[in-house]
């Protein structure tokens, strides 16, 4: 039959009227939506209007030199050609370059960068550290080359001229600079013991956001979120703000503030030093007044002019306070005889013998009572095992014997005979009368 193709035809043929037809490379804007990242690295995705939608790939070749982070929602324009999935018959846009729709991709980038590390909470203040009021050790980690460390080095001497500064020479711009910033950040963290390190200034002149970026990558930034030692950063111009400015404990908007912000100033200290001074005059004169006063007192006093004058007027008062006290002694000694006359009164007064003869009189009829009481309760216990023991006597088997009776018993079970008919032929039988006398009998 005539125009009869089969599936691998027909969508091989519509790969290639697609193919012919088209632009071999436009660009598409559009909405990020259905974002998949598989193990294998390419980017799965569809790019929406109000109307429609278009698959999308980007394989991992192309990924690798993304410079922002894709994400659902991001408005993009997408560089790249339609292809057919022969397959499934399905036609897809092939993205081999993508850059954000009104906004510059290093400018999204440390947006993105900047929202991922304050969710973290690495911009939290509380994380931030102090700066030392009196730094004399500062290390500055800057180009060597640059007009920066040498701005810092002016602003700092010319305010602190103890302060001694140690500079770690870094490339604060270029390919791979962000590592070795990093990586001098971690180094003079080590180093701080040994030098008596106190602080440190990241820093460089100003620049484009391309010359700056080094300082906006991550690994700059979590390496001044990590150091123990507290970070001011002074990168750029009063226009610029980086990553390391976020994360830093104190930000200098150019290397010159930076010396402002790291160290006090000499002349203010000096002020202080002076006023310190006054103030402490002062109150040394102000002490030396009243320690004159209180000499002039104490040699004016009775005590220092004739020495022995307290020594009389204690032993005055010491024999006034022992006359005081042997009167009262005395006083409380008549006081206690009285009282002891007074009970002695009382005691002759009453009969003694009186109240004894009473109390054993009390007591010899207590023990009567308890005598007639115990022989009460033991002649009553008697009769009762009395009464007990009749009717034990009359319930013992022995005691029926006595009075005629006898007891039959099998010789082969000792089981007691009621009725004839618990008896068998020819069964051996035991009877037992008064006495305990047997007779032992065989049934017929």
């Amino acid at each position: 039959m005539k125009n009869q193709y089969t599936v691998t035809q027909i969508n091989n043929m519509v790969k290639v009227a697609l193919e012919s037809s088209l632009p071999g490379h436009m660009s598409v804007i559009g909405e990020v939506s259905n974002l998949k990242r598989p193990s294998s690295g390419h980017i799965y995705f569809s790019l929406k209007d109000k109307n429609s939608q278009l698959p999308c790939i980007m394989w991992k070749s192309s990924v690798s030199k993304l410079g922002f982070e894709l994400e659902n929602g991001l408005s993009v324009i997408c560089s790249g050609y339609i292809d057919v999935y022969s397959p499934y018959g399905k036609y897809q846009f092939i993205s081999q370059s993508i850059s954000p729709a009104g906004v510059g991709s290093l400018q999204l980038k440390f947006e993105q960068l900047c929202r991922k590390l304050r969710e973290e909470g690495l911009f939290e203040p509380s994380r931030k550290k102090a700066l030392p009021k009196y730094p004399f050790n500062i290390a500055v980690i800057t180009s060597s080359s640059g007009a920066a460390v040498k701005d810092i080095s002016e602003s700092i001497h010319s305010r602190f001229p103890c302060a001694k500064l140690y500079l770690y020479s870094v490339p604060v711009q270029g390919k791979g600079a962000e590592k070795q910033i990093a990586a001098a950040l971690g180094r003079v963290n080590v180093l701080k013991e040994k030098y008596s390190l106190d602080l440190i200034i990241l820093g460089r002149g100003g620049g484009s956001l391309e010359d700056l970026w080094c300082f906006n990558e991550e690994a700059v930034a979590r390496a001044v979120a990590s150091s123990e030692l507290p970070v001011i950063s002074a990168v750029g111009h009063e226009v610029d703000t980086t990553v390391s400015d976020l994360a830093a404990d104190a930000v200098a908007s150019t290397p010159t503030k930076a010396g402002f912000i790291a160290v006090p100033d000499k002349s203010e200290l000096e002020a202080k030093f002076d006023e310190l001074e006054n103030r402490l005059k002062q109150d040394l004169r102000k002490r030396a007044a009243l320690a004159c006063q209180q000499l002039e007192t104490v040699q004016a006093s009775a005590v220092f002019k004739n020495p022995r004058y307290a020594i009389n007027y204690k032993s005055q008062q010491l024999d006034e306070l022992s006359g005081k006290l042997k009167q009262a002694l005395s006083q409380m000694l008549l006081t206690r005889k009285g009282e002891l006359a007074s009970l002695q009164n009382q005691l002759a007064g009453s009969s003694l013998y009186n109240l004894m003869k009473d109390a054993q009189s009390r007591i010899e009829k207590n023990q009567n009572h308890l005598e007639r009481a115990f022989s009460n309760r033991l002649n009553s216990s008697v009769n009762q095992l009395d009464k007990l023991e009749s009717k034990l006597s009359a319930l013992n088997p022995r005691s029926v014997l006595e009075r005629g009776f006898t007891l039959t018993k099998t010789l082969e079970d000792n089981n007691i005979v009621k009725q004839p008919d618990d008896l068998n032929k020819g069964q051996r039988l035991i009877t037992e009368f008064a006495g305990r006398k047997t007779v032992e009998s065989v049934v017929d």
